[in-house]
Order: C-alpha cells, then structure tokens, then sequence
C-alpha cells in the first residue's frame, strides 16, 4: 500500500496539528497563517512522482511534530510567563558551511564545562518541567530519542550509515539548531528546492528567532546548569538571518568558519546527495541538487558579510579560517576566547587534551572521499563565480 501513498496537504497537516496539541494553541492566529506559506510549499514537494512513499510519510510526520512543539513551547511560554526573563547572555553562533569545519568548531566549544548547548534529543523538549532537572522525565525523553534514533537506522540502514561517515548523529552529543529551526519550518533537507528556498531564506524571520530565544529559555528552566557561562549555537541558516538573530540575541558573538569553496562545495553537494535519500528515489545528482552549494550557501555569506561590513561592532565577529582551525585546534580556540575576552580556564584546556588527539587520530583513518564539481554538474567557474564576494571577504586566491 505504501506505492499509493497520497501527496500530504495542507489542510491534513493543520488538522492533525490541532488534533496532537490539545490544549496548547498557537502563539496567535498571525503565527499560524504565517505558517501557511511554507506549509504549501513543502506539501507541494510531495506531488512530485520523485518523492518515495516513505518521503512523503516523513515529511508529514516532521511537518506535524514540529508544528506541535511550536505551539507546545508557546503555550509553556503562556502558561508561565516567567520564563521571558531567563536570560540568555552573550552566547556564541557559528556560522559556516557544511564541510568548513563548523561542527568540529563546534564540539571543540563545547568541550569547554561551563558551556551549555543543544543535544538532538533536547531539541525535542517542547513542554514545562514542573521541576527542573527532574531526572525521571529527563530519562523519558532521552529514550524516547534513542528509539527514534534505532527506527531510523532501520529504516534507511544505508543512508544512515553514509551520514555517520559524512556527518555524526548522535541524539547525546552537541547538536546544531536543527530541529528547533525546523519548528519554524527551516527544513534544509529540501532547501535545493528554489521556491521553497527563496522563503526561507527572504522572509522576515523575526518572530522565528523569537521562538528561537523562547525555546532556549525553555530548556533552560527545565534543565538548568550550574556554573554555566554561555550557550554556543551552530546552524548554516542562521546566516541568512543575522539580522533578527541579533534583534533577538543582542549581544550574541559571532563566529564565521572560513574554507575556500573549491574544497567545500563538492563535499557540501556530496552530503546533500546523501541527505535527499530521505526523499527522493531517483535522486537528482546534478540538478536542483546544485542549489545549496551554488545558491542557498553563497547567498547566506553575502547577507553575513554585508551585515558585517556596517556593523558597529565589528568585534562582535571572529574569522575562524578552516586552515588555522586543523592545524593547531587548542590554539585556535584559545584565540577565539581571548578576542572575546573569556576566560580559556584550565578545565577546558584539559578538555580539549583528552579530545583533540583522539579526534585527530581516528579522523586520520576514515576513508576519504574523492570527487569533483563534474559529478554533480558543477564546474570550477561555476563555484569560482558563486563565491567571488565570500572568496574576497575571507582573504582567499581564487587557484587553489
């Protein structure tokens, strides 16, 4: 029966919204039409005969689930509206491409034990804790992500082991922003798509920072930290929106990954190759396929620089060159807290110890990958002419 599996709509994923939210409601009903845009546009993705049935099951699914804890968080919000005042001070956001060295950036950061960041199964946490930290419904929560975890691996076996090698998941391990940003319906998984991705990447997303501020606060209450000093955030999206991150994180600090895009862009295709399994059966290797690396990413840079370059605090920002980053890893960090003037204490130089060596040593011995622009219908110039402004910015020669 899965072969006629019927392209979700909108009224369907709306209703089953209402349905699983109970008595949690929109934030307003200005949320909910806003909503409605990218809700189409995703639904429009599954009358495509390319998206396989069990795509289409997990798009609605994702669209569901997601949509529900949005209205779950905001209701939390409702119902306790103390939680506006959880401060969420100076927390640091990465910003770079996919294979630019952002998540290793990021798990270095993270090392350090007074920061405070995103698991996978965290991001799932929509709801009020009575009382924080409460070890019973925190266990409940994470195994409800590992068993998430063990169905996907059994249902897409094959994607699920090129993704560990391209990119780790681990529902326990520092995470991007990706599930909450999907709860404003940033799903990147289909950002290839041009009509999809001109909204995500052109509308207003002021209030999607706000929810995304709200969120944080959230977790923060339910599971708050001793001795924490800040949070550290990752996620390629939030480029394209530096603006309403900084309306919403006034005093955030900014981390850009630098890599020139003649190494990232064919590795960046090759992940998205892998990521639209999910979807798609046959996968369309050399066609839309090329708009994240050619479009939806140089475009993000240029907002980022843009707002760079006019910004009044341009201390705010750190450029974190890829080259510099493998090389000595500890010093770069170390350079990293001492431009934003933060204590690189002794506990988090023996963290990086005990990581950095062993990281580098298994990297060492994973297979590396050889491809070019040619397998996914990209040229040199292609990649040259897309970059030309963030090529300039980071200081990089067009020849490598």
């Amino acid at each position: 029966c899965l072969g006629f599996t019927k392209p979700v709509t909108p009224k369907e994923v709306f209703e089953e919204v209402d349905r699983q939210s109970g008595e949690a409601q929109w934030r307003d009903e200005e949320d909910r039409k806003a909503l409605e845009e990218p809700v189409t546009l995703l639904c429009n993705m599954s009358k495509s005969p390319r998206m396989h049935p069990f795509g289409r099951i997990f798009l609605k699914q994702v669209l569901v689930k997601r949509l529900v804890e949005r209205r779950t968080t905001w209701h939390a919000h409702k119902m306790h509206p103390e939680l506006a005042d959880i401060k969420i001070e100076k927390p640091i956001f990465i910003l770079g491409f996919p294979r630019a060295g952002s998540t290793f950036l990021f798990n270095l950061l993270c090392k350090d034990p007074k920061v405070r960041f995103y698991t996978l199964w965290e991001q799932m946490d929509s709801s009020f804790a009575e009382k924080p930290n409460d070890h019973e419904r925190t266990e409940k929560l994470r195994k409800q992500a590992l068993d998430i975890q063990a169905r996907m691996k059994l249902l897409y076996s094959q994607i699920h082991a090129e993704l560990q090698h391209k990119h780790k998941l681990d529902v326990e391990s520092p995470e991007e922003c990706q599930f909450v940003m999907q709860k404003n319906l940033f799903i990147t998984q289909v950002s290839d798509h041009e009509e999809y991705r001109k909204w995500m990447t052109n509308h207003d997303a002021t209030v999607d920072y706000q929810f995304h501020k709200a969120a944080v606060q959230l977790l923060q209450h339910n599971r708050p930290k001793e001795d924490m000093t800040h949070w550290c955030f990752k996620a390629p999206i939030h480029a394209h929106h530096l603006t309403e991150l900084l309306k919403a994180y006034p005093d955030a600090r900014i981390i850009l990954t630098l890599r020139h895009p003649m190494k990232s862009a064919c590795s960046m295709a090759s992940l998205r190759t892998t990521m639209q399994q999910i979807f798609w059966d046959p996968v369309d290797v050399s066609g839309i396929n090329k708009n994240v690396p050619l479009r939806f990413m140089p475009l993000g840079f240029e907002n980022a620089i843009k707002h760079i370059e006019q910004s009044a605090d341009p201390d705010r920002f750190f450029r974190c060159h890829f080259s510099d980053l493998v090389q000595d890893p500890i010093a770069q960090c170390q350079r990293i807290y001492e431009h934003f003037g933060m204590d690189f204490h002794d506990g988090y130089k023996k963290a990086l110890d005990d990581y950095v060596a062993p990281n580098q040593q298994a990297h060492s011995k994973t297979v590396k990958h050889k491809y070019g622009p040619e397998d996914f219908g990209m040229t040199k110039d292609d990649i040259l002419a897309a970059y030309d402004s963030y090529i300039k910015f980071a200081g990089l020669k067009p020849e490598i």
